[in-house]
């Protein structure tokens, strides 16, 4: 997490710097096309990927969000008359909210569903070679990596067998869900290319409106 919170603390206060620059379109575009390159790189990671490497894209990706949400949020709020400002803003967060919790529901179920499938062949012959194993003990083991270590720990050297599958299940779930990652990120870059605006917003309409009232 503290990776992702400094690429956000650093790059979020540059964001309007940016925009004037190069434009939100442009900014926008590398922004999202970085995020697309570090879910590019989360569907390549393996048991021995080096922790710094990881580390290094997680700051990519957060350091990119950060400079896409300035011109996203211009460009909603430069779409509305001054007067629905503050409604305009009020959709916008409670969009990217809806936003957000569906995302973690969705690549969540997708990482569970892969997990799953992946360690219920182990599990079950896990359960069938000793008796301390229930059913339902694998099926709970299924849920998640860290139920399934907690299996192993119950069952000692008996369970070291289910070390190896449930990182590899773990890991197939990732690569998974930085897949549709990818899509949605290709999907959000074509829109941007499209649709968002080529230069900053000008206020000097709202600007005159407030010094004639």
């Amino acid at each position: 997490m503290l990776p992702s919170a400094l690429g956000q603390l650093i790059f979020a206060p540059l964001s309007p710097t940016l925009v004037r620059w190069v434009g939100p379109r442009v900014l926008a575009a590398i922004g999202v096309g970085v995020v697309c390159c570090s879910f590019v790189f989360y569907t390549q990671i393996r048991v021995d990927t080096p922790l710094a490497l990881i580390i290094v894209f997680f700051f990519l990706q957060t350091s990119a969000m950060a400079v896409v949400l300035t011109p996203a949020t211009n460009a909603i709020m430069s779409s509305v008359p001054p007067g629905k400002a503050g409604a305009a803003s009020a959709v916008q967060n409670t969009a990217r909210q809806i936003a957000t919790a569906m995302g973690v529901a969705v690549l969540g179920a997708v990482i569970s569903y892969r997990y799953r499938a992946g360690m219920e062949g182990d599990l079950n012959a896990v359960a069938e070679r000793t008796h301390d194993v229930t059913p339902k003990d694998a099926q709970s083991a299924a849920e998640s990596i860290e139920a399934t270590m907690a299996l192993v720990q119950r069952l000692g050297p008996a369970g070291d067998a289910l070390v190896a599958p449930a990182k590899q299940a773990f890991l197939a779930g990732l690569h998974m869900a930085a897949l549709v990652s990818l899509c949605i990120g290709l999907i959000g870059l074509v829109v941007v290319l499209v649709w968002m605006p080529r230069e900053p917003p000008s206020h000097e309409p709202n600007d005159r409106a407030a010094n004639t009232s």
